[in-house]
């Protein structure tokens, strides 16, 4: 058997940061291993943090051990039901985010309307008090 016989590349979610380079990994079928990072992505100062996407190559012999090596970037993944919860998250954050804006205008629009409406008394309770005074200095 060849080395890339002996591996098997899973993706995973890396839950906890561990001392010198380990991570926790939390796998697509949620087992928990143990993955450290690979020289090319220690070579490249790559940043692996808590909750990042990753490949990690698992070998045959040691199943709760493996090599980080490959971390995905925030909407890129393998895992298709993955992108399209992604996807399906922002467009509720942008229909929130839109009711939200409706609900601001609305709120503006009641305010404008209630200061108008309150305007309009104001001018009221003036213009009777003009009348008032007329009166009264024509008595």
């Amino acid at each position: 058997m060849t080395k890339k016989e002996e591996t098997s590349i899973e993706e995973g979610l890396v839950t906890d940061a561990l001392s010198n380079g380990m991570f926790r990994v939390q796998l697509n079928d949620n087992t928990l291993i143990l993955g450290y990072i690979s020289g090319k992505i220690r070579c490249n100062f790559i940043r692996v943090l808590p909750g990042d996407r990753v490949k990690i190559q698992i070998s045959s012999y040691d199943l709760t051990k493996g090599r980080i090596i490959y971390r995905f970037r925030k909407n890129q993944s393998n895992n298709k039901e993955l992108n399209n919860k992604k996807s399906k998250k922002k467009e509720l954050n942008k229909n929130k985010s839109k009711k939200k804006e409706l609900n601001k205008k609305e709120s503006d629009d009641k305010e404008l309307n209630k200061k108008e409406s309150d305007d309009k008394e104001l001018n009221k309770k003036e213009s009777d008090d003009k009348e008032l005074n007329k009166k009264e200095s024509n008595d």
